[in-house]
């Protein structure tokens, strides 16, 4: 009955000259051209898993010779599959080539676009997710705003980096970090940038149950700068992989210059 109802829209459609028509069709019928990417399973479980019908697009299929062919929604078609749909909402152009079908797949990326990690917390900031909002908040309470238009140093825009903080080291210590660089530098420029508040994240995740004392640190980075602290990591631990990690290690050696006893922190726990 779905096949039968299918074909007469694709027949219709084909008759009146649409191009582009929305149909239900089978998700058994529909094949895939030798252009796809490989099917990645772990993929289409993981989609499976925290499926939402909301949230699926219509597949893209190609008429051609009375078959479907996808060329934009493989992993789509076999969430459907495993879920034991029988049909999925398609897009169907007609008039096309293998080539054009090709062509378009190769193309689909630079038509759609990725949603970047920015992208996603403006539309989370949009639809007020609660732990979004709450980080929102706290920054707010302590003088810095998230993905602002400026290029001021209380702009933070390491986005998921601000998400793993909270999520790792709760909404007290995130807080207390921001207030510790407000204190410290006034909100003056790079003291939000992604390698800063990074060094802080790993420094503080390493040795807060380490003696870390939030007092000593925030005296420490009032002797020195933002900039000073980026120019410096590069020069003592070029050798270090990652900008964040760079920077942690030299906010260690600001932390530990002339610390004794139980104020040192132990080098050797930041691997």
């Amino acid at each position: 009955m779905a096949k039968a109802k299918a074909n007469q829209g694709v027949q219709q459609s084909a008759e009146m000259g649409n191009i582009g028509m929305l149909v239900d069709i089978p998700v058994t019928q529909i094949q895939l051209g030798k252009y796809q990417k490989k099917l990645s399973m772990d993929r289409v479980r993981k989609i499976a898993d925290s499926f939402d019908i909301n949230r699926m697009r219509p597949i893209e299929v190609s008429y051609r010779d009375g078959k479907y062919y996808c060329f934009d929604g493989q992993h789509r078609v076999n969430v459907y599959l495993l879920k034991g749909w029988r049909s999925i909402p398609a897009i169907i152009h007609y008039g096309l080539t293998y080539e054009d079908e090709a062509y378009l797949f190769a193309r689909q990326q630079e038509n759609v676009g990725a949603v970047n990690v920015n992208h996603k917390w403006n539309a989370l900031v949009e639809a007020k997710d609660p732990e979004t909002m709450e980080i929102v908040k706290i920054c707010k309470d302590w003088g810095f705003v998230v993905l602002g238009h400026t290029h001021k140093g209380n702009n933070i825009k390491c986005v998921k980096l601000l998400r793993d903080f909270y999520r790792d080291l709760g909404d007290t210590l995130l807080a207390t970090t921001l207030y510790t660089i407000g204190s410290a530098w006034d909100y003056m420029p790079h003291s939000a940038d992604n390698a800063i508040i990074g060094g802080l994240f790993l420094l503080i995740k390493t040795y807060k149950e380490d003696g870390l004392n939030f007092k000593r640190l925030g005296d420490k980075l009032a002797e020195t700068t933002p900039k000073l602290i980026l120019r410096d990591m590069e020069d003592k631990y070029h050798s270090v992989r990652g900008e964040q990690r760079r920077a942690a290690h030299q906010i260690l050696s600001i932390y530990n210059k002339g610390a004794k006893g139980k104020y040192r922190l132990n080098p050797e726990l930041l691997k």
